[in-house]
């Protein structure tokens, strides 16, 4: 009685096994790097619709002259949000009373050292 065990089936080119999974690899690589080529020609291409090209053909093209000038640059944000301070001031005043009289009226230009009230 012959107790070893049959050895295992080996997968060699020559099996069926063996040598379609490889061939079935190398065509399966080679699909998706097909599919990779025209993919990047289709977005890298420029596009020719629009008739963007017309003027490198050789015709005119339109010119502007402008001036320039140094100045701040105005930054206008629109958004949507709440405005929270950083810290909060109490203001109080450093007499206390009726006030009787005010010395001016809106819009009047005051200089300094003029009695308001």
């Amino acid at each position: 009685m012959d107790t070893t065990p049959p050895p295992p089936p080996t997968s060699g080119p020559g099996t069926p096994s063996g040598g379609s999974s490889r061939r079935g690899r190398r065509i399966l690589y080679l699909a998706g790097g097909a599919l990779a080529v025209v993919l990047g020609v289709a977005f890298l291409r420029p596009h020719s619709g629009g008739g963007g090209h017309r003027h490198a053909a050789g015709g005119d093209q339109p010119v502007a002259v402008a001036t320039i000038g140094r100045g701040d640059m105005p930054v206008v944000l629109t958004e949507l949000g709440t405005v929270v301070p950083i810290t909060n001031v109490t203001v109080q005043s450093r007499i206390d009373g009726y006030l009787m009289q005010v010395l001016f009226t809106e819009g009047q230009h005051v200089h300094k050292g003029d009695l308001l009230a």
